[in-house]
């Protein structure tokens, strides 16, 4: 081999020297060579931190076990997947790894982290765990600057403060969360989410700061993974899982599709629909919103009908029934009516009690024994007795009556007074009869009781509605 060969091997040599030192090959690892510029050139663009999986976790005593899916029924779980699923990548059968890559990350110093684990485990969370049931996982590396496997690893600490990422994750959700529906006041310029500080990145990594000094004493090496825990909703009071992910810097993403488009074009379209014509001016040339043209409308519909009864052939003196609290003019309340029922008119009046009433038309009557009740008591009723008649008995063929039996009142023996026989049943019976009780109230025959009172409505099935007299 002449030499003019052996130069031009030995500077391709030293070519693939220089640019393995350009790039900077730190190690070897699963028989692919990771360059921190390569990971660099990825992370600049897409943002630091997870960018597949850790979807959700199960935290087992002081275990976290960390699933690449989202909770089941969350609405990033679909968002989730289709990050797994846009990164299934073709594999030689010599790696040894599945074409599915479950979790990724790019660490603080730019190191990309893949896995096709079906989870990942972290054995002991760190820290005091505070007033909540709140895990933080974050992404750690430490750049080696020898070639060797040096891959990145994960550390999980308790949110050690009383504040919870549960209302953050809701809010995120529902910008009105905790407000029931029926009390909202939706105002979409008052709650522009763009102008919402608490749901960005910068507010969950504050907060993170303040639940977890590891990360406050880290933050420029380390990188938030995911916030995973569980709460119970203040409106369902359900208790359920959460995750919080931030994807590639970006706190909560659900990506703005063509289909989201179009819903929301619809709905703005019927509500461009139903504001056609606005605003409206009325007639002293102010603008008026969709609210106070309804109402003008209804008012000029009111003063139409109102119009209509004073043009109608109606006599002076004519009485109506009138459901709203604005008369027309030309008419006035016809007070006789008010809370009473009217009846038609009975000439020579209607006899309530001893006396006639009601005798005139316009006559009224008002109960003085209470507005709309009855009350019935023994002493409104008749003071008088009761008695069962009794006649003797024999027993048998006995030639002798031993005691009373029942007997009709008007067949009773009158000459029966005072005790007889051993079953009478009140040891005292007079003129053949057994006296039985005051009024049917439960009187003794020796002494008095209370009486109770039956209290009887006297008000019918009712609706309120105004009597108006036509005056001019």
């Amino acid at each position: 081999m002449n030499s003019e060969k052996l130069s031009g091997i030995w500077q391709n040599k030293r070519i693939t020297l220089k640019i393995q030192r350009i790039m900077k090959t730190y190690f070897k690892y699963e028989g692919i060579i990771k360059s921190k510029e390569a990971a660099e050139a990825i992370a600049a663009p897409s943002g630091l931190g997870p960018f597949c999986g850790f979807g959700s976790a199960t935290i087992n005593g002081n275990k976290l076990v960390v699933s690449p899916q989202g909770v089941s029924g969350s609405k990033f779980a679909n968002v989730i997947k289709d990050r797994i699923t846009a990164r299934y990548m073709s594999k030689d059968s010599e790696d040894g790894e599945l074409p599915d890559i479950n979790f990724g990350c790019i660490s603080r110093d730019g190191y990309i982290f893949i896995s096709d684990e079906q989870t990942l485990t972290i054995e002991n969370i760190q820290g005091t765990q505070g007033s909540t049931d709140e895990v933080l996982l974050f992404a750690v590396h430490t750049t080696i600057s020898e070639p060797v496997d040096n891959p990145v690893d994960f550390v999980a600490y308790w949110n050690e403060s009383s504040e919870s990422f549960y209302e953050l994750y809701k809010k995120s959700l529902d910008i009105y969360y905790p407000i029931s529906e029926e009390n909202r006041n939706p105002n979409v310029l008052n709650n522009d989410i763009y102008s919402d500080y608490s749901m960005t990145l910068s507010n969950l990594l504050e907060m993170v700061e303040t639940a977890c000094p590891y990360y406050s004493n880290n933050k420029y090496s380390v990188v938030l993974i995911g916030i995973y825990g569980k709460g119970t909703d203040a409106m369902t009071k359900r208790n359920e899982n959460f995750a919080i992910v931030p994807y590639q810097g970006k706190f909560q993403e659900i990506p703005y599709t063509t289909a989201t488009h179009s819903m929301m074009k619809e709905s703005i379209t019927k509500v461009e629909k139903m504001n056609t014509g606005f605003p409206v001016e009325d007639e002293n040339g102010n603008l008026l919103n969709i609210k106070q043209y309804i109402d003008g409308q209804l008012e000029a519909l009111r003063k139409e009908f109102s119009d209509s009864l004073n043009t109608a052939s109606l006599p002076i003196g004519s009485i109506i029934l009138w459901e709203t609290d604005v008369i027309p003019e030309g008419w006035v309340e016809y007070t006789k009516a008010s809370g009473r029922i009217v009846i038609g008119y009975q000439a020579g009046g209607i006899q309530i009690g001893d006396e006639m009433m009601l005798q005139n038309i316009g006559d009224f009557y008002t109960p003085t024994k209470g507005n709309f009740v009855i009350k019935l008591k023994g002493d409104d009723l008749p003071r008088h007795r009761h008695a069962l008649g009794v006649s003797k008995g024999k027993q048998d063929d006995a030639n002798k009556w031993e005691n009373v039996r029942p007997q009709s009142f008007f067949n009773r023996e009158t000459g029966l007074n005072g005790d007889f026989g051993r079953g009478t049943p009140t040891k005292g019976i007079q003129d053949g009869a057994i006296v039985v009780s005051w009024n049917l109230i439960g009187e003794s025959f020796l002494q008095e009781t209370s009486v109770d009172t039956l209290t009887i409505e006297k008000l019918p099935p009712t609706i309120t509605l105004r009597y108006i007299q036509k005056i001019s």
